[in-house]
């Protein structure tokens, strides 16, 4: 039984083998394609689209030389030195292939079109915001609420300028509280082309640091007790705050008082006190002494 097993073992080895040797040797007539390839582009310049992307031939030859020469393919390269903006034809030099020669593989039908055609564009870059989408509507409010905010909030973008003029945004992929920690960071959307490149792939979500400004305002009344006068009547005070803060304050908000604990007479210095609102911080004050001119029992 054993030997009856490895008797047709061998009989199908042979005739693989046969096989194999009736087809390498044999004349074959197939259809490949090389693929294009280019160098030397000028910096300035990016190709914008080829056409077409690859040649396509009919060849003939022994099984050998085409299976040798599928196993070594090389593209058609074209060199863009010389190009220009816009439209450029290179035109399709079957002599150029000498790899088929290698390999005694003649060509029976040529590509369809003589020429190639690259439409070259200008290299450009410019900035874009950069939008932050959520994945639910909870998720938006727990960004808002905990005051988060991503950086860097703009983004440079590189490519042909006739890709990158109408594009005015860059998303991210979508927040998920559930997922979020301080100083996590969060995708981009990919590049809706493979021609422009992003400076960033990443952007980090991090609890927003409140902006501190400061604000002079001038000329706020100082109050006393009736019959008391006071020189000058006026105070002008330099504060410090969160910039939401102090863009909502108005001179109103502050109250100027003399120090009524002091000993009111005439021609003594008394102190001014401001009372600030909360959040508020007092960096200078003028004056903050005044003098009593008068005091009437």
């Amino acid at each position: 039984m054993k030997k009856k097993f490895w008797a047709m073992i061998l009989a199908l080895v042979i005739a693989i083998v046969i096989w194999l040797e009736i087809n390498i040797t044999k004349i074959h007539e197939v259809n490949i394609t090389i693929p294009i390839s280019i160098t030397n582009a000028p910096a300035a310049l990016i190709p914008l689209s080829i056409e077409p992307e690859s040649i396509n031939l009919v060849i003939e030859g022994t099984g050998k030389n085409i299976l040798f020469y599928n196993s070594n393919k090389q593209p058609y390269c074209i060199d863009l030195k010389d190009a220009h903006y816009g439209k450029n034809y290179y035109p399709i030099r079957l002599e150029n292939l000498k790899v088929l020669e290698e390999y005694h593989l003649k060509i029976l039908r040529k590509p369809a079109s003589e020429n190639v055609l690259i439409a070259m564009d200008n290299m450009s870059s410019k900035f874009v915001p950069i939008t932050i989408t959520f994945i639910d509507e909870e998720s938006k409010q727990f960004f808002q609420k905990n005051g988060l905010t991503i950086s860097p909030k703009k983004i440079r973008i590189t490519g042909p300028k006739t890709l990158i003029t109408d594009i005015y945004e860059i998303k991210t992929l979508p927040f998920n509280m559930k997922n979020f920690q301080n100083n996590s960071q969060i995708k981009l959307t990919p590049s809706p082309s493979e021609k422009i490149s992003f400076e960033h792939s990443l952007v980090l979500v991090k609890k927003m640091v409140p902006k501190i400004i400061q604000k002079t305002f001038s000329l706020l009344p100082i109050s006393t007790d009736e019959g008391i006068e006071i020189f000058p009547n006026t105070v002008s005070i330099k504060v410090s705050g969160e910039e939401e803060i102090l863009q909502n304050i108005n001179p109103e908000d502050f109250i100027a008082e003399v120090d009524t604990s002091a000993s009111l007479e005439i021609d003594s210095l008394v102190s001014v006190k401001v009372c600030l609102p909360e959040g508020v911080e007092l960096i200078a004050q003028t004056p903050k002494f005044v003098r009593v001119k008068n005091v009437q029992e």
